[in-house]
């Protein structure tokens, strides 16, 4: 969360990882939505948005290999420079992450690739809206000429049936969604995000006309999240491998 950290520290210690990974970080930033995480860290949530944009603005331009000096409301300093840089130049990919539809078109037109968790939406039509919203906005960035890039991260479970898929997941996902802070899903059932299509949960075949249609409406990356809940190590590892061997075929050009 950029408005939680001194930028100067995330852009050197992210460089250093993606010299280590030989230039392959990728890196998530976001505002924050969260009313305890901002009280922990003493920042206001109504400056959320220009401490994001100016951390944002501060990490690439160290990225660069800039000498940066700065004086605002919220960041002090004179000719500053990171010791170690990103191997990827321009610059390390970058996503944002968004929970709201509203907000997509904003970072659609700064070129930026996106990120959500549809678990913290409503229901899956604010999916879609987010989706329509961000590739209608979309302008390519003068430091990332790439195209639209939507990235989804999915409660993921695969199970030999779809009724065995729900059975063996359904108490982890009422943990997880008990004990997570998220302000618009905190109270919902597993009916509730499963009906409003915001848990990707059943049998393979299932799995794939979910992400296909997903894939039609915008969305280019999924993520999985296959570990929630505490869901039991011996249910995770049998549902990756079912959607490793099963669902990911599906996705793949011969």
């Amino acid at each position: 969360m950029c408005p939680f950290h001194d930028p100067r520290s995330i852009a050197e210690q992210y460089a250093l990882l993606d010299v280590l990974s030989n230039g392959r970080f990728n890196f998530g930033a976001g505002s924050g939505y969260l009313a305890h995480e901002f009280a922990g860290f003493g920042v206001h949530p109504t400056e959320k948005r220009e401490r994001f944009d100016e951390a944002l603005d501060i990490i690439r331009r160290l990225w660069r290999g800039e000498h940066v000096t700065i004086h605002s409301d919220y960041n002090n300093f004179d000719n500053v420079a990171i010791n170690v840089e990103p191997l990827q130049q321009p610059l390390p990919p970058t996503w944002i992450a968004a929970i709201r539809a509203e907000v997509a078109p904003f970072i659609a037109a700064r070129g930026e690739r996106i990120m959500g968790i549809p678990y913290a939406l409503e229901r899956i039509g604010a999916v879609h809206d987010m989706l329509e919203a961000y590739h209608a906005a979309f302008v390519p960035s003068a430091d990332d000429r790439q195209p639209a890039d939507v990235t989804l991260a999915w409660h993921t479970y695969v199970g030999e049936t779809s009724n065995s898929a729900i059975a063996e997941s359904r108490a982890a996902m009422e943990q997880y969604t008990a004990t997570r802070l998220y302000a618009t899903s905190q109270d919902k059932t597993f009916e509730e995000l499963y009906d409003n299509g915001l848990l990707i949960i059943g049998d393979a075949s299932y799995c794939i006309e979910r992400i296909g249609e997903l894939g039609d409406a915008g969305m280019t990356r999924m993520l999985t999240l296959s570990n929630f809940g505490a869901l039991p190590h011996d249910r995770v590892v049998p549902s990756m491998k079912r959607f490793a061997a099963e669902v990911i075929p599906a996705f793949t050009s011969a």
